[in-house]
């Protein structure tokens, strides 16, 4: 093999070991997208209003695009109607991390600007389990657990 030969071989495998790396990255955020992406349900964290579900979707978000979160409730109460946003992360959890969410609460269902987002934290308890919790005051604090659900799963189920 000449050197000219050996500078195409050495580029074609260069190529080849990026075209690697970078499927394997490919790979690996749509496994992560699929994993959080979609519906989801609880039936402890909006009170008394029963199971409420939401469409979690991806998101980037800041100057620099951190991958985020956000929900849109599909089922609705008085106080944050289906087609509106209920939470968002600031980043995306890890298995068994904690990251910053904001959840959106309005105290008074007949005043449509009354609006507002409190601090919170979501936990990616394990695989289509997560924990969210706002902390509406120093004494107050609310804890759901949502389920993602399953294309097996008619939703019925307390958990996959």
């Amino acid at each position: 093999m000449n050197v000219e030969e050996d500078v195409v071989a050495t580029k074609k495998q260069v190529h080849e070991e990026d075209d690697d790396e970078a499927d394997e990255l490919v790979n690996s955020l749509t496994e992560k997208i699929e994993e959080m992406e979609g519906l989801w349900y609880s039936d402890d964290f909006y009170g008394p209003h029963g199971r409420e579900w939401v469409k979690m979707s991806a998101s980037l978000v800041g100057e620099t695009a951190t991958s985020a979160l956000v929900a849109i409730k599909v089922t609705g109460d008085p106080y944050v109607p289906a087609g509106c946003e209920t939470f968002r992360t600031v980043s995306w959890p890890g298995l068994g991390e904690k990251v910053a969410a904001e959840i959106q609460i309005r105290a008074d269902p007949n005043d449509p600007d009354g609006f507002e987002w409190i601090p919170g934290e979501m936990t990616l308890v394990k695989k289509g389990q997560i924990r969210l919790i706002c902390q509406f005051n120093v004494l107050m604090r609310s804890t759901g657990t949502f389920f993602k659900q399953n294309d097996q799963d008619d939703g019925r189920s307390a958990e996959s």
